[in-house]
Formats: C-alpha cells, structure tokens, sequence
C-alpha cells in the first residue's frame, strides 16, 4: 500500500521551498509515495504546476486566512484522505499542522520541515514570531523534525523537544542540460543583453536578509573596472517602483543601463542561462538555497556567502565568502570572471558534478522516502504488513 503524506503549506506562490515541494511531489509518486498537499491560501503561481504533475491540492473556499476554517478544512481532508503522516512546511505551516495534531486526528503523526536558518529572532516578521511562539509551546507534538541544512537545525534547537526525532536532509536538484554558448546567447537575447556582456544576478526576493544591498554595492564597485559588466535582480518586490531599492541604486552609482531590474518572473531557467555567475550574497536566513544548486545543476558557478549551508553546497566549484563582505563578493566574482576558457569550462562541469554525486534529486528523493516510512510507520506498525 502507497505511504500518504498530506503536506501544509502557506501557499503555491513562486518561491524556493515551494519549487522544491513540486519536485519532491513528482520524484516521491515514482517511489510510491502520494504526496497531497493542502494550501492555506487559495490560488498561487505554481497551482497550475502541481496539479499538471499529477500532485493532488487542496485549497481552502476563502482568500482571507481565518485559523479556525484553516482547522475545519484539515479536518476534513485528513477524514478524508486518511494520510498516514502530515508534514508542514516553513514555520506557518508548520505551526498550524501541530496545532492540528492536537486537536484532530491525534494518532496522525506531524512533521515540521524547517527550511530557514534561524538567527536574531528580532529580524523575523510578526507572521514568523507568531508561528515560532506556536511552535515553542506544541513542541512535544511533532514525531519528527527535518531540516535542509545542518545549520538550519541547528538554530531552531530551542524550540525542538529534546526527545523529538530530527533528521537533515539536503534539497536535490535535478541535473538539467548544460548553458552552452547558444543557450547563453539565447537567454540574453530575450533579455536584451549583448552577447559578450560579463553578466552577474541575483534571483532572490525583496528581503533585508537576501543582502540587495550588498549585491547593489559590489555592483558598483566591479562597474566601474570591467566595462562589459552588467547586473540582474530577480524576484518578488526587485522592481522600479521599488523606493527604498532606488535609494540604494543612486548610492551605489552604477552606470545607466548596466542594472537590470526584472522583478518576479516565471522563466528562472532563461535567467539563470545567461548567467556568467550568480551570487547570493545573503545575510541570514538560508538553509540550503534552491537557487544556488539549480544554478549549479546547469553549470554556472556561484558566489555565495557562507549562511547556513550554501558554503557547503557550492564548495570548491564556486566562491564563498562572510556574510556582508562587499569586497570578498567582488574579489570572488572578478575571480571567476577573468578566468580562461578552458578554466571557466572546467569549472562549470565541477559544478554540475557537484550536485550529481552530493545533492541530486533522486538522492534526496530516497532519504525523504527512508524518513518519512520510518515516521509512519512507527506510529502504524500495520502499515509495514499491508
């Protein structure tokens, strides 16, 4: 009989965890897993997706959230559906998955997958403060929690029963079709780049901890020694309407035309394409980002400050430097940049061969299956016998 995972999540909007979420659905149904998933908020970029991979989505009737409907419609669906474990995702889904399995369906066992490294909690939203407070007093409700990167784990342990089974297993990625000079010329063509432009992105949302700044500063540094350089920003809120980013952009005066504004966008594959080398240059926050080994899977190399495990994502094949180093951004980018050909080639089959051999998604797929028959059946020793 196929194991039933009923997976709660926020919402199906375009972001890391909810990409990974997709991928997972459709590696874990090869394995004999159902994985359903039950949004709090109806709607969402990636719904259309989910339901074309075959995944099973359950939308609440309302667009306005509201706890006690959020309840009522678990309820139903674990009635329903009878899943023989539910995991929620990121902090919000996760708090009201505990909440849920200690009012409904107790023999039903929850896990929590954390996905965010936790660091001063006074830089958190209300939202987060809200949900991590839930978490912290239904701590004793999970039967397990996971997370995507050792560090990750290892900041939420203040709020993880000391009991509680935990487990860390990394994001895979899919090894997709290397960026060979067609496809680059391609991909910058459709953004109307020039073909022998050095292009540097960040693809990442309008968030203090995704370090704009940081990028927008190290852009105005390497504009003004390599002429060719150009700069992308992609994702929710990176846009010219944008006023606290455009105060940033006039301090760092990097020339008209070289900063490129694209904002939230679908074709994340084109953009990563055109890239000469994509950065994170991330505060705080990562667990183990899906960007970086999505870049990395088609070849391009990456530069990446060391928060949560990104370091040990790219490893040797890219750049790692400390959080809010503007200039070990620019001397590890330069670096990369003014590398031979043959070099750079080189460089950009590690990369690829990285996430083959460590991080690949059918390696993923198989430790999630492992944990999550190990977590049912644990709470159902029948299931094993079925």
């Amino acid at each position: 009989m196929a194991l039933r995972i009923l997976n709660i999540i926020n919402s199906l909007e375009t972001g890391g965890a909810e990409r990974f979420l997709l991928k997972l659905g459709r590696a874990l149904g090869e394995r004999s897993i159902e994985m359903e998933i039950l949004i709090l908020r109806p709607g969402g970029s990636l719904l259309t997706n989910a339901v074309e991979s075959g995944i099973t989505v359950h939308q609440p009737e309302t667009k306005t959230f509201s706890l006690p409907a959020s309840l009522q419609h678990i309820a139903s669906v674990k009635q329903r559906q009878r899943p023989h474990c539910v995991m929620g995702w990121l902090y919000a889904g996760s708090a009201i998955a505990s909440i849920s399995g200690r009012v409904q369906h107790k023999e039903t066992p929850t896990i929590w997958n954390l996905r965010h490294t936790l660091g001063q909690w006074r830089n958190e939203s209300p939202a987060t403060l809200l949900s991590l407070a839930i978490m912290r007093a239904l701590r004793r409700e999970p039967a397990a929690v996971m997370a995507n990167s050792d560090v990750a784990l290892a900041s939420h342990r203040s709020i993880i029963d000391k009991s509680t089974k935990t487990t860390v297993i990394p994001n895979g990625f899919e090894l997709a079709e290397a960026v060979t000079p067609q496809i680059r010329l391609d991909a910058r063509r459709l953004l109307g780049l020039e073909p022998q432009a050095e292009v540097v992105g960040v693809i990442a949302r309008y968030h203090p901890m995704k370090g704009h700044r940081e990028f927008l500063a190290m852009a105005g540094r390497l504009a003004r020694t390599r002429p060719q350089a150009h700069f992308l920003m992609a994702g929710s809120g990176l846009t010219a309407d944008n006023e606290d980013l455009q105060r940033d952009i006039r301090n760092c005066e990097i020339p008209p035309g070289r900063l490129h504004l694209l904002g939230l966008r679908k074709d994340v594959p084109t953009l990563i394409s055109a890239l000469d080398v994509l950065l994170m240059p991330s505060l705080w926050g990562e667990g183990c980002p899906n960007i970086v080994g999505e870049s990395m899977s088609k070849g391009i190399p990456c530069v990446v400050t060391d928060v949560g495990d990104a370091g040990t994502l790219v490893g040797p094949s890219g750049g790692v430097v400390a959080p809010g180093d503007e200039q070990g951004l620019v001397a590890a980018t330069t670096k990369i940049l003014d590398e031979s050909l043959p070099t750079r080639e080189k460089r950009s089959r590690d990369c690829m061969e990285r996430v083959r051999t460590q991080f690949g998604m059918d390696l993923s797929a198989d430790h999630y299956a492992k944990f999550l028959s190990e977590v049912s059946l644990a709470s159902s020793p029948d299931l094993g016998r079925r």
